[in-house]
């Protein structure tokens, strides 16, 4: 038992150099992996930020679609109350487009 009483700061100190070696290699792990789930997470948020750019760029082209047909309407429905001659010139336009693709 002395023998062994005797190697027990051996012992211990390599059972702490191997505690050390394992616990250093599982903080290496970890810094491995957490860099890898920020990078993971970074590139989810940019896509994520894409998809939303592109779904509030249709959205915006959209609405300005629909204000563009909505003013152009209201501009020829004044011009229309305007000048009262602008009906036949519209109906005679219509007429001769209606020809021309029945032709």
């Amino acid at each position: 038992i002395e023998a062994e009483i005797v190697k027990l700061p051996e012992i211990t100190k390599e059972i702490k150099k191997n505690a050390d070696k394992s616990i250093q290699g599982i903080d290496e792990k970890l810094k491995e992996d957490i860099k890898t789930q920020k990078k993971d997470i970074q590139n989810n948020a940019d896509r994520i930020l894409q998809l939303e750019i592109k779904k509030f760029k249709s959205g915006l082209s959209n609405v300005l679609s629909e204000k563009s047909v909505e003013i152009a309407q209201k501009n020829a429905q004044q011009q229309l109350q305007e000048n009262n001659s602008l009906h036949n010139v519209y109906i005679d336009n219509a007429i001769e487009e209606i020809d021309r693709i029945l032709s």
